[in-house]
Parts: C-alpha cells; structure tokens; sequence
C-alpha cells in the first residue's frame, strides 16, 4: 500500500509508521533535554547526536592567563604519625595478636604485658620497625591485661586488654 499526502512523494506506509516513530521519539527526546535532571537531559542528547538527529560540540573553557593570583603558602602543620599499639581480639581466650608501630623509630624497642597489679607477666623483645605478633594466653588467667610499647626506656604507646578463660 502506498500512501500519497499532497506535496510529499509516495512512500510505502511501513516507511511512514518508522518516521512516525522516529518524531515521536525526537519530541520526547526534545522534551527530555529541557529535563532539570542531567542524567536525563544528557542521554537524551546522546542519543539524539548518536542518531545525526542534532549536532553537538562540547563546551570547553579556556583558562584566561592574563589573571594574577597571589601564591599563598600553607601553614598548616605536618602532622607527624605517632607510634601505636593495638591488641586484638579483646577480649581474647586462647591467643591475642599483638600490632605495633615505631613510626620510624629505631632503638631498643620491648613489648611488656602486665596484669591490674602492674605485674610483668610478659616481655617480649621487638626487631622490626613494625609487626603482628601472635601471643598464647596459656598462663594468663582470666581479667585484664596492659601492653606497653617501650622504646628506648620510654613508654610511647600502650593499650588494655582482657582474657576470659
């Protein structure tokens, strides 16, 4: 079947339901492109430019190097990294895990564990600049337990924990 409308030529009617369907889908799309949303507005637009429906050039700014600008220098201060301990689990039973940091600190560094009395029941001597080390709770009983970070005679971290048995 052929269609004839008054100026336009003849063409097969499958042909004017696809045109059809491409106005209808421009409009939409045209009406989506005015969308406040810039997900919509943007993929109606990229299909349009997909289609050679529309022609589009992204916008693009050109920074003007005729501005002055004073350098302003940063007066924050560095923030330096302090050394730390941590134990876990907590509370443990069988074994806890013992992380540590020096932060770059080098010298005679001990781990010491101690009971609520401040009892040393462990001392444990540290090699590396930082480590996990697994320690058993055999001969601990059950309560709550300090571990010291001792660097070179100092105490630079420390942190409780607690056994239940």
């Amino acid at each position: 079947m052929v269609v004839e409308v008054g100026f336009l030529p003849e063409v097969p009617i499958d042909i004017w339901k696809i045109i059809v369907i491409l106005v209808n889908s421009i409009i939409q799309q045209a009406f989506f492109m005015a969308s406040p949303s810039t997900y919509v507005s943007s993929s109606a637009r990229g299909l349009l430019v997909a289609y050679k429906l529309m022609q589009y050039s992204e916008p693009y700014l050109v920074p003007d190097f005729m501005k002055k600008a004073d350098i302003k220098k940063n007066n924050k201060k560095q923030v330096t990294q302090a050394a730390f301990v941590k134990v876990y689990p907590n509370p443990a039973k069988d074994f806890v895990t013992i992380e540590y940091d020096l932060c770059g600190k080098k010298g005679n560094s001990i781990i010491n564990i101690a009971d609520q009395s401040g009892k040393q029941v462990k001392s444990i001597s540290v090699i590396k600049i930082q480590d996990q080390i697994l320690v058993e709770t055999k001969g601990l009983i059950s309560g709550t337990y300090f571990v010291q970070l001792i660097e070179s005679g100092k105490m630079i971290a420390s942190c409780k924990f607690v056994i239940i048995k």
